[in-house]
């Protein structure tokens, strides 16, 4: 019996440790990449979600909102636009719209149409807000979005309020065409005055001010087309562009080289970066979000990447 009191004595020092390190360590939740929901009821103000769910925003919001890369191509695009502003006003053929400027426009005053959002107006602090409280863009978070842009604080990109205002002193009329809501236009109004811009709600064409206007922008940019020689687009997104932008990636690939577009873009078209959103994310499921959660839209996005092998 004296033999086993001190292994006993032991045993229960052993047994206590071991308690004592499990009730101490910190074990990580099990779950599976990319299990996080787009419609997740537990993805909440005040409970962000893990590490492991990180938000796919994180890298594509700092390139483009500390990046002097980023700051620089969009510098270089408003630049060139100037130069090509500058061409069409000699050239009464010039038209950036060939599908909606018709008949005889050679003497209508000239025009140019942008974009708002990531062309004019930067929402990179909204997809900051996002990515550092690990955050998706879903229908949980479209009231946060509305509330920021109610707020008009969207900063302008840089470039745009300069060729903005040299368009505006040689005579050219300046609209925006944005797939903002119609509820959303005085907003969009105040904050494009906030960032120094002359704008009126006449000079704004949103997504459902008049009934055929949907997501597609031809039938706006015809509306415009009808009074002005359309100069130039400039945008962030296929759609800022043409209609049939919500395509396969392979169709829209063609966009690019078709005899009818191949000659527009860097001439007619200017097309600025955009990666924290937009049409060629959509792609990967077929533009349908609808009832798919994170981790079956992040799988489709992996599938369409050419992926090195290794070898």
């Amino acid at each position: 019996m004296k033999n086993v009191r001190p292994v006993l004595r032991w045993m229960s020092i052993l047994i206590l440790f071991f308690l004592f390190a499990c009730s101490t360590r910190q074990i990580p939740p099990v779950s599976e990449p990319g299990s996080d929901s787009l419609a997740s009821d537990s993805l909440s103000l005040s409970e962000p979600a893990s590490d492991s769910l990180a938000s796919d925003y994180l890298y594509a919001a700092l390139w483009y909102q500390r990046g002097v890369e980023a700051k620089a191509n969009i510098i270089i695009q408003y630049k060139l636009a100037g130069m090509m502003l500058n061409r069409a006003l000699q050239s009464p053929d010039w038209t950036a719209a060939p599908e909606e400027q018709q008949g005889d426009y050679q003497n209508k005053p000239p025009a140019v149409i942008l974009d708002v959002d990531e062309t004019v107006l930067d929402n990179s602090p909204f997809m900051s807000w996002l990515a550092v409280n690990n955050f998706y863009y879903d229908s949980i978070h479209q009231p946060d979005w509305n509330r920021w842009i109610d707020a008009a604080k969207c900063p302008a990109l840089p470039g745009a309020l300069e060729f903005i205002h040299a368009a505006e002193a040689q005579n050219v009329k300046v609209f925006y065409v944005t797939n903002r809501p119609a509820s959303q236009q005085d907003a969009t109004r105040r904050n494009l005055q906030a960032v120094g811009l002359n704008v009126t709600n006449d000079d704004i064409y949103l997504k459902k001010e008049q009934p055929d206007w949907g997501s597609p922008k031809g039938s706006r940019r015809k509306v415009i087309a009808d009074h002005y020689r359309i100069l130039l687009l400039i945008g962030d997104n296929l759609g800022d562009f043409v209609d049939g932008y919500k395509a396969s990636y392979d169709k829209r690939e063609e966009f690019l080289n078709m005899d009818a577009y191949g000659q527009l873009w860097g001439e007619k078209w200017i097309m600025l970066p955009n990666p924290l959103y937009g049409s060629w994310e959509q792609a990967a499921f077929d533009h349908k979000p609808d009832g798919k959660n994170r981790s079956e839209i992040r799988k489709s996005m992996k599938s369409f990447l050419h992926v090195w092998d290794g070898k």
